[in-house]
Parts: structure tokens; sequence; C-alpha cells
């Protein structure tokens, strides 16, 4: 349990009733209520005990522990009212029996080097203090008491480089622990009307009082499992976690607590418009492509998909908890159709050619439909001969800041992080004819796998594709660390373009593979190249972000700046017009990322990370575009620590390193912010006046962008953070806070930046409010999504159908309805939601209990 500051309670109980005549037991402890973490005042105690054996010198003196740290004594013995106390660097002992006398105190480190002796010296009774060794930073650290020839040893942490710990040492009789008051008292009852009776089970002689949370009648209990009753991190749970972090019940925890938890009275809730009917579909009556198996469509001039990676918490745990998903498909007609219910608009492809379409507004994945979907209950990748068999699916990641990303990666429980692409045409055309026939040979989807003991728990992926970044619980070594993985993908616009002669079919079977810089749509291979430490053992949420801003898949018509890139490098002039990035130029082409960050969130330990990506980037830039020399080594690619991309260990400079960490209480959600990159300036070809209304950009926003970072908290709040010289050429600078806005409680994701028409619009989901807000980048509340059909919303993925120019989706991963809810919705340049948002349909029931969606354009 979280501790948290309030008032102390005390309460003094009569022990008559227990057979000890005369004697009292003062409990102290933080009560505090579960909802607003204010403190409860008047609650009263009760003792439940046994049957009660006593001795006519028995004090009555009941010790509890108030510490950061968890204790265990190898040979208890009696003392009384002994009592050790560390704070900030100093050790004071109060020798109240005379047992201490003489007796040796000694600190060890982890791998039992002596830090600190001393020898207890001075009369029977009476107090000492000691300064102790700097012990700067995380660690394990073990206190030995030596009196008597009995050895005490207690284990302690020092956290921030500060050691705070209050050991009490109960009053015992001789030594017979067991005929005394702790063996007589079973649990503590404390109890307040209108709250939930909270019980307490002693261990020992120890009441863990120091922090309990009451919850008011009828609400659920939701509690920080992986911290002991002082704040510090349970160590056992922390394994637990990690060891089933893809397990539903661990998933359920990771979420944190949901509605029932802050609203023990239900709300009513509006029940949406449906839009269509029933399955989803919304456009002309007899048009309905069949979702029968093997169907197909009579279509016309206009398609639109995006797909992507379901994950799940499998009831079959033989399951493998993931789902190749597809949503949203339009249809055009010819000008013979008649229109219906306002779906007559104007063909992007001819200004005068009016058409009938329809959509589907439904995520589905059970059958195949059409030649444009990549669907797959089971998807192929999961048969890879080097994959592992993973399960257990822990998280997922996507490019913000890449307009139609094709490849998305899936970490797994064991460790295993594997590529799955949401059109698989852009990795292998087994068969080109359609229904298109997909099937894996040997390992076509690259895959990394974690060493035992660390377990990817979050995801993210750097703007443009080039990095991969796992959020890591080292069970073993019990840290929090970032692994770094280089991808090795198709540089952007460096193949034969469809628009420009080459077609469709070239543009998949063509270009240039380079590491660790802006790809586009498929990647040939991955490599971890090392970790870095963070200042947290238990990160739960992660992303990036660089100064490159918004980069476009690539699939723009016009002059190929990048063809043959490997060999165009080659020349000097070329390097250099790479290393200036000059987008005035060569617009999202010759581009790389200078400057950029990864924010990492602990929500237990009420920290962000900060970590600054400017080492890695610019190492990159170094090697690719300076000398002949340098571009040279990256030639020589390879998995050995000395060939490209080089690993930390062997060039220890690129390593990225912790820039600044903040406190923030319970951070549940981060995002990096998004710069509107060279598309503010309507000069590449999605952004021109043919196919501007499809990729919007709030001009007004534009202040707002890749220097702001977001940080969600369970309480209800988005806390926007400037952050400086993170994300320029500059020195890092702290993040500072820039504003606060109150949003719905306990929100899990934020989503921006691809998928919704306005870039960077936050959408976030509020567990805890049943609840999906819509925000401008500078925090202005545009819309507030609520639904009854919504049981337990978790995740909220946002997309659009650019065939159509009026429809957009919100689709909300719903955890304990086990489906995904799609609702509609309008955005036009000049009015906001300017049309009701309806329900589109919800999704065939998942198999278990779906935690995290995102999908892309197909190509």
């Amino acid at each position: 349990m979280r501790t948290y500051t309030g008032a102390i309670a005390v309460f003094t109980i009569l022990l008559a009733s227990l057979g000890l005549s005369a004697q009292t037991i003062s409990i102290s402890g933080t009560l505090i209520d579960a909802q607003t973490l204010a403190p409860v005042q008047g609650a009263t105690a009760t003792l439940v005990g046994k049957t009660l054996t006593t001795t006519t010198n028995a004090q009555g003196l009941f010790g509890f522990q108030n510490s950061t740290a968890a204790f265990k004594e190898n040979a208890p013995r009696s003392f009384r009212a002994d009592n050790i106390t560390i704070r900030d660097g100093f050790l004071r002992i109060v020798n109240g029996s005379g047992f201490l006398k003489n007796a040796v105190v000694e600190f060890f480190d982890a791998r039992g080097r002596c830090l600190f002796r001393e020898t207890l010296k001075g009369a029977d009774r009476g107090s000492q203090a000691y300064v102790l060794p700097s012990l700067a930073g995380s660690g394990a650290f073990f206190l030995r008491v030596n009196a008597g020839g009995t050895s005490i040893v207690r284990k302690l942490i020092t956290i921030g480089g500060k050691n705070e710990v209050s050991l009490n040492f109960a009053v015992q009789n001789n030594g017979a622990l067991a005929k005394t008051l702790a063996a007589a008292i079973d649990s503590i009852v404390i109890s307040k009307s209108g709250y939930q009776t909270r019980t307490v089970t002693l261990s020992g002689y120890q009441a863990p009082l120091d922090s309990v949370r009451f919850f008011k009648t009828g609400a659920s209990v939701w509690t920080e499992q992986i911290l002991n009753g002082d704040g510090s991190i349970n160590w056992t749970q922390y394994e637990s976690v990690a060891a089933h972090a893809g397990d539903s019940a661990q998933r359920d925890y990771l979420l944190g607590p949901k509605y029932a938890y802050y609203h023990p009275q239900a709300e009513s809730f509006p029940t949406l418009d449906l839009v269509g009917d029933a399955d989803g579909w919304q456009g002309p009556n007899g048009r309905q492509p069949s979702l029968g198996v093997g169907a197909w469509r009579n279509w016309g001039n206009g398609w639109y998909c995006q797909a992507g990676q379901l994950l799940y918490a499998a009831d079959d745990p033989n399951n493998a908890g993931v789902i190749t998903a597809a949503n949203g498909e339009s249809f055009d007609y010819s000008v013979t159709n008649p229109p219906r219910d306002g779906y007559r608009v104007t063909s992007y492809d001819d200004p005068g050619y009016a058409t009938t379409q329809g959509v589907w507004a439904k995520v589905y994945w059970q059958n195949y439909r059409g030649d444009v979907l990549y669907t797959f209950p089971v998807p192929p990748e999961l048969s890879q001969p080097d994959w592992n068999a993973p399960k257990k699916p822990t998280a997922i990641a996507y490019p913000i800041g890449m307009g139609c990303g094709i490849t998305e990666f899936v970490s797994f429980q064991n460790g295993l992080i594997g590529t799955f692409p949401v059109d698989v045409s852009a990795f292998q055309m087994d068969n080109r004819s359609i229904p298109w026939n997909y099937s894996v040979t040997g390992n076509v989807f690259p895959s990394v796998k974690l060493p035992a003991g660390k377990v990817p728990m979050a995801l993210a992926e750097t703007p443009g594709g080039e990095f991969v970044l796992a959020a890591v619980w080292d069970v073993t070594n019990h840290i929090g660390q970032v692994a770094v993985l280089a991808v090795n993908g198709r540089v952007r616009r460096s193949w034969l373009d469809g628009g420009a002669g080459g077609g469709y079919y070239n543009m998949m079977g063509t270009g240039s593979y380079m590491w660790g810089v802006p790809n586009w749509p498929s990647i040939k291979g991955l490599k971890l190249l090392g970790y870095i430490d963070l200042p947290i053992a238990a990160p739960t949420a992660i992303e990036a972000g660089t100064d490159i801003g918004w980069v476009h898949c690539g699939r723009e018509n016009g002059v190929n700046t990048n063809q043959n890139v490997e060999t165009l490098l080659d020349n000097q002039s070329e390097r250099d017009t790479w290393y200036a990035g000059d987008q005035s130029i060569y617009p999202n082409y010759k581009v790389t990322a200078h400057a950029g960050y990864v924010m990492v969130a602990s929500r237990s330990e009420n920290k962000v990370v900060f970590v600054d990506l400017q080492p890695l980037l610019q190492y990159y830039r170094t090697m690719y575009f300076t000398t002949q020399a340098r571009y040279d080594s990256t030639k020589n690619a390879g998995a050995a620590a000395n060939q490209w991309p080089f690993t930390f260990d062997y060039r220890p400079a690129q390593k990225p390193v912790v820039a600044s960490t903040i406190d923030v209480p319970s951070p549940t959600a981060v995002a990096a912010g998004l710069s509107a990159g060279n598309c503010a300036f309507f000069t590449c070809y999605y952004c021109s006046a043919v196919w501007g209304p499809w990729d919007r950009w709030r001009q007004s926003m534009n202040a707002f962008g890749g220097g702001y970072a977001y940080v969600a908290t369970m309480d209800g709040r988005l806390l926007m953070y400037t952050v400086g010289g993170l994300n320029t050429e500059a020195a890092a600078t702290p993040p500072a806070l820039y504003k606060t806005i109150t949003i719905g409680k306990n929100p899990t994701f934020i989503t921006h930046g691809e998928g919704g028409v306005y870039k960077n619009d936050l959408w976030i989901n509020c567990r805890g409010d049943k609840s999906i807000y819509a925000l401008k980048s500078n925090g202005d509340q545009l819309y507030v999504l609520r639904d009854s059909r919504m049981q337990d919303p978790v995740m909220a993925e946002n997309s659009f159908d650019q065939q159509i120019n009026a429809r957009y989706f919100v689709h909300v991963v719903d955890f304990t309805g086990k489906s995904v809810l799609t609702y509609t919705y309008h955005q036009d340049q000049t009015h906001d939601f300017s049309e009701p948002v309806k329900f589109g349909a919800a999704s065939d029931p998942v198999p278990g209990h779906p935690f995290a969606y995102q999908q892309g354009e197909v190509p």
C-alpha cells in the first residue's frame, strides 16, 4: 500500500478484556479516504485475539514498524524499549534496556562488503549517534547488530541517496513472545460509519498500520500491490506482477482502478444514437458486402481500411493473445446508384463525379473481407521458427509521427519483441491474386529476445520509426531500464514511386535499407543496442518524441529524392545535404532527427523520468553524414557488438542519458509533444490543396507542438510540461510545469499523432470515469465521449476515413466487456464535432480481456 501524508490517528485500547490488567496499547497509523486521499478522523479500532496467556510482568507495549524498508530478524531476542533510527545519513541508537551495550553495528552492501562498523560504547543506557557513509542511489544494504552473541540482521533500501528508516522493537517478556501480547492478537479491525470495515492482520509483533486506506461503503477495493505499507517496493509482488503481466488479473491491476472505485453510486450515462445498422454498415441498402468467409464485393473507385494488432489477456492460457484486426472500409459506387441519407459526396478522383458511398464502422478479424484487408484471428507472424512460442503480450508500439506506419511492434512477457505489419504485402507477396494469399516461410518478420529476467512492460517507437524503446522490469537486479533496439528499415522515399510511374509492385519491392533512420513501410532487422538504467524500478508507461516532427509515409507523388541512398551517400555533397536536413529544400525526404527524448513513468513510484536521446541521434548522423570513413564503417553490418549498428558497450558515447526525474503523484500515461514538421507549411504532397483536407493540422496550436510533453495522473489531471532543450540541439534542461487540466479519473492512455484528422489533438481514455476526453494540444477541451455501452474502457484509438472525408472513428477497447466499441464523429476546419457523436458497432467478442489496439492505414 502507498503511504500518504496525512494526520495521524492514534487509538488507545484498554486490554483488560484480554487479561492484561491496567495495560494499554497505542496504535499509530495514517488513515486515509481512498477516493479523496484525505485523512479520515474518528475511526475506532478493536483488537481481535486468541485466548491470552500472560505472566505477571508482561509489559503490554505493542511495537509497530513505520519505515521505507522490510525487516526480518534472524534471531529474535528480548528488548526493552531499544530502538535504532536511520535518517538522512545518521544512525541513532537508543540503548534503553542495556542489552545493546558494547554491541557491534555493521553495514554491508549486497555483495557482502562492510561499509561501516562501530562498537556501541557508554553507559548501560543512553543514546549514541553516528554518521553513515554515503549510500547514494537505490540499492540493498544490510544492518547487522551483534549483541551478546546474538546477531540481528535487517535489510534496508536507500532511495534517492537518503536513508529513511525507523525501527521500533517491541518489549517482550524474557523472550517468551509466544506467551504475550503478540501471540494473543490476530488482527486489528478499524471501522467508521459510511466506510467499509478494514481488518489489519498482524505479523509477529508488528502492526503494519503506517497507512490504511478506507473505502466508502459500496466502493471497490484497489491497492498498489507491488508496494509495502511504507511505500517501498515489495520485491516478491514485483516479480509476480512481471511474471504474469499478460494474465487478466495482473493486467487489470496494471491498468489501475475501475469506475466503481471512484463511483460507489453509479451515474446515469447517455445512450448514443446508432449510425447505420447494428452490424456497423452505413451506406446504401442492398450494397453491404457479406461478412461471410471468402465473400467478394462490388466495389468502385474508393476503398479505405486501417488494420493493426489487438492485444488481450486470453481466457485460454494456450491462446496467443494477439489478433490482427481491421476497421473501417468505404465503397464507391457508380453514379447510377441512387444516393441515400446524405451519403452522396464528391469523389476525390473527379470533382464532377457524384458517387454513393458506404462505410463499415466496426473492428473485425474473424473472416476475410475483400482484397485490401489484413485480418487474422491468429497472426501468421507467431508461427515463425525463431519466435520461441511467444505468449502473453504486454505492450504494442506504433510511431506517433508517421502518417501511415505499416510496421508495429508487440512485446511479450517472455522478453520477445516482434514485428507485426498492418499489411503483410509490405513484407512479402506470395500471391498477388485476389483474394491475396499470405503465408510465412522462414523468418520474415524480425524479432529480438531480451535476456531472461528482463520483462518489457511498456513499448514505444521514435516518431520516424528509427528505434524501438522497451520499458523493462529487471526482476533479477530489481531495477528499471529502457532497452533500445535499432530498426533496419526501408529509407523513406528510396523506392520506385507508384505515382512516378514505378507502379505499386515496384514500390513494395524496391528501396534502400538503413539502420536508425526514418523508414517506411517495411523493415528487415532489429538489433538490441543495450540498456539505460533508470532511477525507478517499475516503469509503467513510455513514449518518445524527436524534433523531426510529423513525417508522412513516403507515398507522396513527385521526385524520388532518396532512391539508391546507400550509393548516394558515398558522395560528400549528398552527406552534407542530409546532415543539414533542410526541409525547405527536401521536405520530409533527406532529413533525420537531431534531438529528442523518452518519457518513462512509474505509477507506483510517483516519478516521471526524461531520457535525452540526442547522444544516440547525433551519433547516427555523425556516422552516416560526415566523413567517408565513418560512413564506410556502417556498411559492415551484423550481429556482433563491433558491427553496425554498434552496441552501447562497444561505443558508449552514443548511449542516451537520464536527463531529469520529476515527482508526479501516480502518473498513469505519458505523451511526447508532436510538432507539425514540414506539413505545417503545405509543401509536401499530402498537404497540398488536393490532399490537405485529409491531413489537417491545427495551425493555431503549432505553438504547442514538440516543445511540450503531457503526463496524466490517476487523480484525474493532465499536466503539461515544457521540455526546453530536450527537444533541441541545445543542452537538456529540466521540464517545467506549464499548465494543469482537469480530466477524468485514472487516465490509462493518450493517443495522438496518428489516426485522427487533427494530428495534434489528444484523446485520453479515463478508465475511472468511463470517459474519453478529446483535447486540443493546448489543453482546451473539445468533447467528452460517454455512452452506456461502455463497461470498462481502457484505451481509445482514433482513425479517419480519407475516402469519404466526413467520417472519423474512435475505437474504445473495453476490458471487462471483451470487445472494441466504435464511435463515429465529424470535424471540419471551422466546426469541431459539428454532428452528434454516434455509436457504430461492437466488435465480435474477444476471447479474453482486450487492453490495447493500435492500427494504421494499409498501403
